[in-house]
């Protein structure tokens, strides 16, 4: 199977601070910073790449020494990509982490919110796939009445979605599969999202594991697995990947859940946005112990 990901490429400096600013004017010392490959769409797409998917990312990219980094990554890795170029430069972010994997993500440059684009390449890249993950970056919604024209599977993950907020609407909408992280188990959201046309919904809350619920009021909960956290960075973005992968391969909900969990884990133990480690041994190990 092929799946395209479309949007969410970003330069991050990430810096790791004891503990997060609370209220008020505040001095922090850093423990560390670093500049990396970030955004939603560079941790779906280099995590399925390492577990062995058929997978092509497209993002926004500055003619700047950024955009070089993102290029020069992903070629690196050889991790198969398109871009489209941004008069505004690369997306970049400033990430506050703390110890205990609390971030405060500040966009430093968003990108330009109605970009020109190849679409004719994007299209072609949408009709070749049999999974679209449609990330939530403004100009991924142009495509949406193609990606209902062509009958396409879509995932959506809402991030940290409030249940409120309108511009999440049309991707809430056109979503086969959603996923979203919140700070606490909410049952009354899920349920709204499953009045449209998503199948499943997944809900992740750090430490604190897990909660599926599909159309037939199935649900299931999965604990987190333990980690020795070195960045948080990538670690939702992981999960779904994950999660895809198993569903790929016609594991069942729990499995596809545990093995979300799982690369989740190692995805915090790595300094990058997702984890090198990953393979498809690890997913074949996976299934060969839960049996």
């Amino acid at each position: 199977m092929r799946i395209f990901v479309l949007g969410g490429v970003s330069v991050d400096t990430v810096v790791h601070v004891q503990k997060l600013p609370t209220s008020g004017s505040e001095t922090l010392f850093a423990k560390s910073n670093t500049k990396t490959i970030g955004s939603t769409g560079s941790g779906k797409a280099l995590t399925l790449h390492q577990l062995g998917a058929d997978v092509v990312l497209h993002g926004l990219i500055g003619d700047d020494e950024e955009g070089k980094l993102v290029r020069s990554f992903f070629e690196t890795q050889h991790c198969p990509a398109i871009w489209d170029m941004d008069p505004l430069g690369t997306p970049t972010h400033l990430n506050l982490m703390d110890d205990v994997g609390g971030r405060i993500s500040i966009f430093t440059n968003s990108g330009t919110f109605e970009p020109k684009l190849d679409e004719i390449r994007i299209e072609e890249e949408i009709r070749k796939a049999d999974i679209v993950v449609l990330n939530i970056i403004n100009y991924t919604r142009r495509f949406i009445p193609l990606l209902l024209e062509l009958k396409k599977e879509v995932w959506v993950d809402l991030h940290d979605y409030d249940g409120v907020n309108p511009y999440h609407l049309d991707y809430v909408k056109i979503a086969d599969a959603l996923f979203l992280s919140k700070d606490h188990f909410q049952e009354d959201l899920l349920r709204t999202l499953l009045q449209y046309k998503a199948k499943f919904v997944v809900m992740t809350d750090g430490a604190n594991g897990s909660v599926y619920l599909n159309q037939n009021n199935l649900k299931i909960k999965q604990a987190a697995i333990q980690a020795n956290l070195v960045d948080a960075n990538g670690a939702g973005d992981a999960f779904f990947s994950a999660y895809l992968y198993a569903y790929m391969h016609r594991s069942d909900v729990q499995s596809c859940l545990r093995f979300a969990s799982l690369c989740a884990a190692k995805t915090v133990e790595s300094e990058l946005i997702y984890c090198p480690k990953l393979t498809h041994t690890t997913f074949e190990s996976f299934r060969k112990e839960s049996k």
